[in-house]
């Protein structure tokens, strides 16, 4: 069964979003409901988050074999390759073939293998208390290797950064132990630049070795909770070779309950501007950490392609990530919502087009390393398979199976793009919220700052399981994530059909005043 994307009751709505001049074909689109069910979706997500993915971390072969999978399901779909061939050296081997045949966009990353990620509280008897990696804690992407034990010291924010004044090792000493230390940035500005990199993890990491530390442990704020998180976000320079590890709020709050604070108090303490509260805990602890590192390795981004008719000079690019944090010492973040829901919502929505003969060209695009920094973006931004002035639009898909509403970004930036998406779902899905932002966000923001319009597609509250290992394809909201592609396919269908002419970017918005 088929119909014109359920949008005859639409159109008229769009009418002042459409290419001027006479209209050319139009493409016949199918039902989305009939089109792609929750059931498949979910059958997607169960694959790409499945342990055979390995946590699809970028340079491991649990990575590599999704590719292979997310390929083999567009070829069969009846995709094109959407680039040029690329040399086979240049990405992993089992990858090979399909460099040759343009489907992968090669580019180098980091990658670090970890075998062991071990911490133990050590009781003044000298008895361990074993803690559970992926609940109480977990190794930062990048550790290095140790096997340390020794005491806590709290070390504020972490930083020595005398050109912004602030230095939380002040007759501090951390020879041989193990620093415990905030993990954001401290709250007050130290000026016009603000904290730059200096904060993050690896820089941190690297300041506490300078002093003399055998290892680093981070918490988040507690008015700023978050969990012991799994990510390879750690930020600029070259690898620490010491253990790093991000520890939940409870086992912090156990490390320093011998100094007489709670870290709500320390936090407090730490609030205005210079000021340091860095102390010894008096508790021990045992840190066991293995990694193998490598500066460099191979890895793609998937890109394929749906022909045009008679627009298929113009192009329409539909993106998710593929990648996700890995594993740890046999513990793996299967990532099903982050973002196996997205990149499940691509492939559907490029099989359904491809059966419809779209009016624009329309690429889709699943990235490598949005979770180091968005490197695979970046790379594609930087060799986009047409001209940047000839994408009409993109639509980026990011932890859409689970919330409790749809938000679009991009509409301050766009609002007649994000219009089109608001009118769509009013007479179809009536899942969207109104609140929007102007930048692109995360994977939409490379192509964004190049000017192309752009919608990014989110679920509102979607975050209980982010970066857990019980992000898992049970979690997701099968009747939410099936009425979030649906959308999303109706729009890029609008899209593609020819409904928006790419508009002139609105200029952004003043920062709202606290």
């Amino acid at each position: 069964m088929t119909s014109r994307l359920d949008l005859l009751p639409i159109l008229g709505a769009l009418a002042c979003h459409a290419r001027p001049g006479p209209s050319g074909p139009t493409a016949v689109l199918p039902d989305p409901a009939a089109a792609i069910s929750a059931e498949a979706l979910l059958e997607t997500v169960r694959v790409l988050s499945g342990p055979d993915m390995e946590g699809r971390l970028p340079g491991g072969p649990g990575y590599d074999r999704a590719v292979a999978w997310a390929v083999a399901r567009l070829r069969a779909e009846g995709l094109e390759p959407g680039l040029a061939p690329a040399d086979p050296a240049s990405v992993p081997v089992a990858l090979g073939e399909l460099a040759r045949a343009g489907w992968l966009q090669p580019f180098p990353i980091e990658h670090a293998a970890i075998s062991t990620c071990d911490l133990a509280l050590v009781e003044p008897d000298g008895t361990a208390e074993p803690l559970a990696l992926g609940v109480d804690f977990a190794c930062r992407g990048f550790t290095g290797s140790g096997d340390v034990e020794a005491e806590v010291v709290f070390a504020g924010h972490g930083l020595d950064d005398p050109a912004r004044g602030q230095d939380d090792y002040a007759g501090l000493d951390v020879a041989g132990k193990v620093v415990l230390a905030f993990k954001p940035a401290p709250p007050w500005s130290p000026g016009e630049c603000g904290w730059g990199e200096s904060w993050m993890p690896r820089p941190k990491a690297a300041v506490a070795r300078a002093h003399g530390a055998a290892a680093l442990l981070l918490v988040p704020r507690p008015s700023d909770p978050q969990p012991a998180i799994g990510s390879v976000m750690d930020g600029p320079g070259p690898a620490v070779p010491i253990p790093q590890l991000q520890v939940a709020l409870p086992v912090a709050e156990r490390i320093v309950a011998g100094t007489g604070s709670t870290l709500a108090d320390l936090e407090t303490r730490l609030a205005t501007p210079q000021a340091t509260a860095s102390v010894a805990t008096a508790t021990r602890v045992r840190v066991r950490t293995a990694a193998t590192y490598r500066p460099a390795v191979p890895t793609v981004n998937v890109v394929a392609r749906i022909p045009g008719t008679d627009l298929a000079a113009e192009a329409v690019v539909v993106t998710a990530h593929l990648d996700h944090v890995g594993c740890q010492a046999g513990v793996c973040w299967p990532g099903a919502n982050d973002d196996a829901s997205g990149s499940a919502a691509v492939l559907a929505i490029a099989g359904a087009l491809r059966r419809a003969a779209p009016r624009r060209t329309v690429y889709a695009v699943l990235y490598a390393s949005e979770e180091h920094g968005l490197d695979g973006s970046k790379a594609f931004a930087a060799a986009p398979p047409v001209p940047v002035d000839r994408i009409v639009a993109q639509v980026n898909l990011d932890c859409i199976g689970i919330g409790d509403a749809v938000q679009v970004g991009g509409g301050q930036a766009s609002p007649g793009l994000w219009e089109i998406a608001r009118t769509i779902d009013a007479v179809t899905t009536r899942r969207t919220i109104a609140d929007t932002w102007w930048g692109g966000g995360a994977d939409a923001q490379a192509l964004f700052d190049l000017g192309v319009p752009t919608l990014y597609f989110a679920t509102h509250d979607a975050y209980a399981h982010l970066h857990l290992p019980s992000d898992t394809v049970d979690t997701l909201d099968p009747d939410l994530f099936a009425d979030a592609v649906h959308l999303a396919l109706r729009v890029v269908g609008a899209l593609a059909d020819g409904v928006y002419t790419r508009e002139a970017r609105m200029p952004e918005p003043p920062p709202e005043t606290p």
